[in-house]
């Protein structure tokens, strides 16, 4: 008989988690996550992806091993599941990334033009996996001399411009040693670069910056819109820059038409019957599903008449191939424990 429950004894991960009196649900979030995932890492179903292990550890301020969250050797050798569908992790190669040809096209050749641009959309929808993107083929499509920074904006815990400025230079590969001038400091950062060297700044949930409106004044944007001459800037929002600013009822139109107008928007929608298709047969051929298994996708992953979610397609993959080994997804009595496994996930992710 294994032990119980109770007498279990709790994984590092979930006695960190507990010790600061935060739900799965609200690490999660902190981190940019499912709580059904952060689930899986307390019961030892999963590890972390290098990024979200490299956000627990500073999180907490400790070690992987004391989270209990480091992969072993035989765990860090990709399997031929997570080859074709990933969740709640970016992608590791340009492969990784499908569709979205238009969007790929704009952003690249924006940032080669040194443009600045904001990606929008709805959450789930793909911006920071385009961002990612951006980053694995820079060297190829754009060159070894740009380099590109990714900033969670939410991550800035203090709500200061010291603190964007340090984490911008740190992603950039700058030194940040006593920030104290703000984006001034970014400023001198950029200038300390190798000559022809092109920074480019990819700024993910900006709206967590333009909330902050008593910590990111008038002054912030004005310096910043003055940075995106030597500074390529990528922002990511929900809604069209403009709207963003709005909503928080604290920005005068002379301040965000100026700074809004810079960026042109590239807006990620779900994916179109014929987006859908094509996601279908590569990724189901490429990983030997069935015709039968992939009714999956069409059904389950539809968010509209003739729209469906990206997230939600790579969710359907990976369940399908995990189930595989272990149920015969051709049985019919399979579709039963199918929706129980999709919904688990569906809740993990939210609204979408």
């Amino acid at each position: 008989m294994g032990i119980s429950e109770q007498h279990r004894v709790p994984h590092p991960l979930r006695l960190a988690r507990l010790n600061k009196g935060w739900t799965q649900q609200k690490l999660a979030d902190r981190i940019g996550v499912s709580a059904l995932e952060v689930g899986r890492w307390e019961r030892g179903e999963a590890s972390p992806h290098p990024l979200y292990r490299e956000k627990l550890c500073e999180l907490f301020d400790s070690t992987a091993e004391e989270l209990g969250i480091q992969r072993t050797a035989s765990k860090e050798v990709v399997s031929l599941h997570d080859t074709h569908f990933l969740l709640n992790e970016p992608p590791s190669t340009p492969e990784d990334f499908y569709g979205r040809e238009h969007e790929r096209h704009r952003l690249i050749e924006r940032t080669r033009k040194k443009a600045a641009t904001s990606l929008v959309g709805p959450r789930l929808i793909g911006k920071t996996w385009l961002l990612h993107y951006l980053k694995l083929v820079a060297p190829e499509q754009l060159g070894s001399h740009f380099r590109i920074g990714y900033l969670d904006a939410s991550s800035i815990i203090d709500s200061s411009v010291a603190t964007f400025t340090e984490e911008a230079l740190r992603q950039l590969g700058l030194p940040a040693p006593n920030v104290s001038k703000g984006l001034v400091d970014l400023h001198y950062g950029i200038r300390k670069l190798p000559p022809g060297c092109v920074p480019v700044l990819g700024i993910d949930k900006f709206e967590s910056i333009v909330s902050k409106h008593t910590a990111f004044t008038e002054t912030f944007y004005h310096e910043l819109r003055a940075l995106s001459q030597a500074l390529v800037l990528i922002v990511i929002t929900r809604k069209p820059l403009f709207d963003t600013f709005s909503a928080t009822n604290a920005w005068p139109d002379e301040l965000t038409s100026p700074f809004s107008n810079i960026f042109e928007p590239l807006t990620l929608r779900p994916f179109n019957r014929k987006e859908t298709e094509q996601f279908i047969e590569k990724k189901g051929r490429a990983a030997g599903l069935s015709q039968g298994e992939q009714r999956f996708f069409w059904e389950y992953g539809k968010v509209g008449e003739q729209h469906w979610s990206p997230v939600l397609l790579q969710s359907i993959g990976k369940i399908l191939m995990e189930d595989s080994s272990h149920y015969n997804t051709k049985d019919p009595t399979y579709d039963v424990y199918f929706e129980q496994h999709f919904r688990e996930i569906q809740r993990g992710l939210g609204k979408l």
